[in-house]
């Protein structure tokens, strides 16, 4: 080739030896220039490899198309490479997860998953709710063990990224202890709830067997209608009656109940204490289920590796943004018939249907309250953040001021924290401290104990225990002899003379022990301890002062006789200490 001189505009080939030095090729296949791929093969690796599909079924569709392709693997993966580069030009599907995470952050619900990857790492998935009762994925992370350590690096990370914004309200898990309280210490203000779901199907697990089919659906209804009920009030009839109806044949069943869920947890999803806090309808972990449920079936595989999951994630993600965007405009365009109602005028278009729904539903209940001479309770309004029943009753208009801004929420810009509520927090914390400066120095403790608890997570106001030199073995009588206290399994000290009146008292392990104390005596906690059988008799004529030096220990002493009251040993010590 003899490049173009000046002036000249084209080339000039000049051929030095016109003949081959190889045969003509039988195939195309191995050269580069024929193994291209056109440009519709180009696109169909692209769809196909949105769709997360694997590269070598790839080519076989795309030699399914033209028999006469001649590409390999490696065209594949160099064609989804340059795919990959042109589609990172703009928004990044983690980079819309991440916005609608800071415009929606008063919802969280969090739960893991397994036999998601071959390191059989627990996954897992964040995820939230829009104004519009869309679900989105908020972040998902693989930990090596479910311990509290591990979710609160996770919660952590997801705190730092809600620079300036909202934190979430309310939050959602299934009964993981290590969960509850990384959720507890990274986001203290936001109301915590238990999943009914989760609850409901442990209930199943541990107790249908015992019973019937037409049983069970009765106890089903039974305790949905407690869980559900308004006031703690209701809330005592409602299990009165489902106690009463399982007291004569399910006793065991009674005691699961009370002792696993309702005891220590009623406060976290029974309706009458979780609707005094905004939760905006979440009361289960539904919707990360049906993450879970719809990630694995894009999965097809429990043994897959990290960077295949993110790619089947980013594909969901890209899904909740459009049905996310789909539903704002919904909202702001549609009117619905149901809607037309004079009184909420001011909100069509400025809310999302969701909450109109609600209100309809609402005003709907306002006959029935009135014909049963009832209260509605303000649930919707202390649960959901909307006009409840009796507010609804005047017929005035609805003023956008009246709903939460989680319903009036219908883009993606930051929900940053409003300026305004400092000076609201300031009046708050002025009335607090003027209620608790009212209270008595014990209820102050107590309050200022938990205030302090709730401010400073990480410290505390328990001082740490002294620490004890030579713990090793039990004090010998001599060295407790010297701190004038008795030996714990010793049936035997020695005299000590009362200073008032130079008394000797004696105190052998025949003498009778007293049952009570004296006016002066420290009283100790028995909880725990098995009593004598026989009683003890009063105390000998003398003893104005007797102590109790510690309660009631069973006998270990290999020289030690039991004695008639259950094998016990009582130690005593009788000190002569003034009142």
């Amino acid at each position: 080739m003899i490049p173009p001189s000046v002036g000249v505009l084209h080339w000039k080939l000049r051929v030095v030896n016109n003949e081959h030095n190889h045969l003509a090729a039988e195939q195309l296949g191995g050269h580069p220039y024929a193994m291209r791929l056109n440009e519709n093969e180009t696109r169909l690796v692209e769809q196909l490899s949105n769709q997360n599909m694997l590269p070598r079924d790839i080519l076989a569709a795309v030699k399914d198309q033209n028999p006469d392709n001649v590409s390999n693997l490696r065209n594949i993966y160099n064609a989804r490479r340059k795919s990959r580069i042109g589609q990172n030009t703009g928004e990044t599907p983690i980079q819309t997860s991440y916005n609608i995470w800071r415009a929606f952050p008063h919802v969280l619900l969090i739960d893991t998953t397994y036999k998601t990857n071959k390191y059989n790492m627990p996954f897992v998935q964040i995820v939230g709710v829009t104004s519009t009762h869309k679900t989105f994925s908020v972040a998902h992370a693989f930990i090596s063990k479910e311990r509290e350590e591990n979710f609160v690096w996770v919660l952590q990370n997801l705190k730092d990224t809600l620079q300036q914004c909202m934190e979430p309200r309310v939050i959602v898990t299934d009964r993981e202890l290590a969960l509850i309280n990384a959720c507890r210490r990274i986001f203290p203000s936001a109301a915590q709830l238990l999943c009914r779901w989760h609850i409901f199907e442990n209930i199943s697990k541990h107790c249908r067997p015992s019973f019937s089919q037409s049983d069970w659906q009765k106890f089903g209804y039974m305790w949905s209608v407690v869980i559900e009920s308004a006031t703690p009030d209701i809330y005592e009839y409602n299990y009165s009656r489902l106690h009463e109806w399982l007291w004569t044949s399910h006793q065991r069943v009674i005691g699961y109940l009370q002792v696993t869920w309702l005891q220590k947890y009623k406060e976290m999803f029974v309706s009458a204490w979780i609707d005094k806090n905004r939760n905006f309808g979440q009361r289960t972990t539904n919707r990360v289920e049906s993450q879970h449920s719809l990630l694995k079936k894009s999965l097809h595989a429990t043994n897959n590796t990290l960077d295949n999951i993110v790619g089947h994630v980013i594909q969901i993600v890209k899904s909740q943004a459009e049905a996310i965007n789909e539903s704002f405009e919904r909202s702001k365009i549609f009117r619905m018939a149901h809607h037309n109602d004079d009184q909420f005028e001011l909100l069509k278009g400025n809310v999302s249907h969701v909450a109109l729904d609600l209100l309809v539903g609402e005003k709907a209940k306002i006959q029935m309250l009135i014909a049963s001479n009832s209260s509605c309770g303000c649930h919707l309004f202390t649960s959901c953040g909307l006009p409840c029943a009796c507010r609804l009753l005047n017929n005035a208009k609805v003023t956008l001021d009246e709903v939460d801004l989680f319903w009036r929420k219908l883009d993606l810009n930051p929900s940053l924290l409003n300026e305004d509520e400092g000076a609201d927090i300031d009046a708050q914390l002025d009335r607090v401290i003027q209620h608790i400066k009212l209270q008595p120095n014990p209820v102050k403790k107590s309050m200022m104990s938990k205030v302090f608890s709730a401010v400073f997570p990480f410290k505390s106001m328990k001082k740490e225990p002294v620490v004890q030199t030579n713990t090793r073995g039990r004090p010998s009588l001599k060295t407790q002899q010297k701190k004038q206290e008795p030996a714990r399994h010793s049936s035997f000290t020695k005299p000590k003379k009362n200073k008032q009146d130079d008394s000797t008292v004696t105190h052998d392990s025949q003498l009778q022990r007293a049952n009570s104390y004296s006016s002066t005596t420290r009283m100790h906690d028995w909880s725990g301890f098995s009593q004598p059988q026989d009683g003890f008799s009063q105390p000998t004529v003398g003893l104005s002062h007797t102590h109790y030096s510690a309660p009631l220990v069973a006998c270990t002493h290999k020289n030690s006789k039991p004695e008639a009251s259950g094998g016990l040993i009582r130690s005593w010590d009788c000190r002569n200490s003034s009142p």
